[in-house]
Order: C-alpha cells, then sequence, then structure tokens
C-alpha cells in the first residue's frame, strides 16, 4: 500500500495578512498605553509672587505642582521660583492629601520629609507609609506607594504648600481647593 504525504504551505498572501494583523495591533497597543501614560498625571500651575511676602522668598514661592501615577506608585513634583538649597528643612514643601469632603475641607494626610503622616483633627500626626523626598536645582520631588497608605488607592485630593517659620501657609497650589489625583 502506498501512501501520499500532502503538505500544507502558507501562500505569501496568508503571510502578509499576518504581518499586518500584526502591526495593526502593535500600533493599537502603543496608542492605548500613550493615552493612558497622559491621562496618570496632572498639572497645576500657580501664580508668581502670590503675596509681597513671597517676593522676598523665592525658595518658597511654589510655581508648579504635578503629579504622576503608574500603577500604585505616585511622584509628586513641586517646582520653586528659585533654587534650592535642600539642606534647609524649614524650606521644604509638604503635600496635602484629603480623601473625603470638599475642595475646603481639612486634609487626612501630608507627606513631608520621608514619610506620609495620617493627621487626626485631635492629637499628633502619625506616619503610615514611607516617602521619598529628593531635590534638584528648583524641584522638589515625593514618591511613595498609594498601597502603603489607607484609603487613598480610590483617588484623592491634593496640594502642595509651602510654610513660613512661624507656621502661617506661605504658598499653596492650587489655591482654590484640592486638585484631582489622576
Amino acid at each position: 500500500m502506498e501512501t501520499t504525504a500532502t503538505a500544507t504551505t502558507s501562500t505569501p498572501r496568508s503571510r502578509g495578512s499576518l504581518t499586518l494583523a500584526l502591526i495593526a495591533a502593535l500600533v493599537l497597543a502603543a496608542l492605548v498605553l500613550a493615552a493612558s501614560a497622559a491621562a496618570a498625571g496632572r498639572t497645576v500651575h500657580d501664580p508668581r509672587l502670590d503675596t509681597p511676602w513671597l517676593s522676598k522668598h523665592a525658595r518658597l514661592d511654589i510655581t508648579r505642582a504635578t503629579v504622576r501615577r503608574q500603577g500604585t506608585k505616585i511622584a509628586h513634583t513641586v517646582t520653586m521660583r528659585a533654587k534650592l538649597k535642600p539642606a534647609r528643612a524649614a524650606e521644604r514643601p509638604a503635600i496635602i492629601i484629603n480623601t473625603r469632603g470638599g475642595k475646603r475641607s481639612d486634609y487626612e494626610y501630608i507627606a513631608f520629609g520621608s514619610a506620609v503622616f495620617r493627621t487626626p483633627k485631635k492629637g499628633p500626626a502619625v506616619a503610615v507609609a514611607p516617602a521619598t523626598l529628593t531635590a534638584k536645582g528648583r524641584t522638589w520631588r515625593y514618591r511613595f506607594d498609594l498601597a502603603d497608605v489607607p484609603a487613598i488607592d480610590a483617588g484623592y485630593g491634593w496640594a502642595a504648600l509651602t510654610q513660613r517659620r512661624s507656621g502661617k501657609r506661605a504658598d499653596i497650589a492650587p489655591g482654590n481647593g484640592y486638585a484631582k489625583s489622576p
């Protein structure tokens, strides 16, 4: 008994269609990633010299505040009007975080220095998560993980602020309440 083997070969047209479909899928995936990356951040611009006091204290004058999110990782960037002196702890900005309430309600968390703190209505602030703070040029950058901070992974309002030595606010951005997190 004689057997014959039948070989199937792909035609150039089927290989070309497969290649075209693969390229189209890659382009679509790149567009989706680019759109999600662009949507994962917010920037707030703050007027320079908001008050006469800030005209003489440029390192406390916020000009821009930005938040970027990649998964659960958050980076808040605060740009000042003048070059920083990182050794001056009193000139470091803070990021205040509001998880409930309106644009003018009290904040529940504050990122300052190397930690994120919960700020109860009564009593001292309690560290709840680690944070990193870096400084370069005119820019401060806080980084922390949302998974480490209770109750803020679903979204939050935020603002950047600086304080005078007396404890009064020097500058805040945005000036009209909290910006929404990405």
